[in-house]
């Protein structure tokens, strides 16, 4: 009984949180309260208080659980493949991941600029970081290697990849193209764009 109480516990939590992510997102963080969360969910406020005691503390698990997301994406690139699979497994990990959890993505870097606790927005800043410095760094080793060759700095080549995924995610919204099916005919097309456009910066064929 236990065991299944805290399963129901951890069911609750997730909801919770996916709703707020969404809500967000969205709403913006400051245009949504716990109680409009809590009308979603639907539990009373005092519960979702009870979980997380206010919005920022929900904003930070939120932020929690994508640098863990992103943390599994580094985690699945084979570490013995030659430089370019690598580059080609992180560019789909990440287009995928912006497909299926979009509003999270969005949410990350709306923390960046919105008026939260310094605490909250150094998280952000620290995901956003962990992953410029992964790709920057595989670039970088791929050109010591030979794999690729480039004089092009690898921070630009990473804000060519962050800005199409992000210009590619904004559109989905203004058309209102939410559909999983949308997203993913869309980002098949951005992965074919940024594979193509790296294959010329970097002198290899990603594609």
């Amino acid at each position: 009984m236990k065991n299944k109480l805290n399963c129901n516990v951890d069911n609750r939590r997730e909801f919770v949180l996916q709703v707020a992510k969404e809500m967000f997102s969205i709403n913006g963080f400051h245009n949504t309260s716990i109680r409009d969360i809590a009308g979603v969910v639907p539990m009373n406020t005092s519960m979702v208080s009870y979980y997380f005691q206010n919005k920022e503390n929900l904003l930070v698990q939120i932020l929690d659980n994508i640098q863990k997301d992103i943390l599994e994406i580094f985690a699945t690139i084979k570490p013995h493949a030659d430089y370019k699979e690598k580059l080609k497994a992180l560019i789909k990990c990440c287009i995928d991941y912006s497909c299926s959890s979009a509003n999270g993505v969005r949410l990350l870097f709306q923390t960046l600029v919105i008026d939260v606790s310094e605490p909250i927005v150094n998280k952000a800043r620290e995901i956003v970081a962990m992953f410029q410095n992964f790709f920057v760094d595989l670039i970088d080793k791929g050109k010591i290697e030979g794999s690729f060759i480039t004089n092009e700095s690898s921070s630009i080549l990473y804000n060519f990849v962050l800005g199409t995924i992000n210009n590619a995610l904004q559109c989905l919204e203004i058309k209102n193209l939410k559909s999983e099916n949308n997203c993913r005919l869309m980002m098949q097309e951005i992965n074919l764009f940024i594979n193509k456009g790296l294959s010329y910066y970097l002198g290899c064929d990603l594609t």
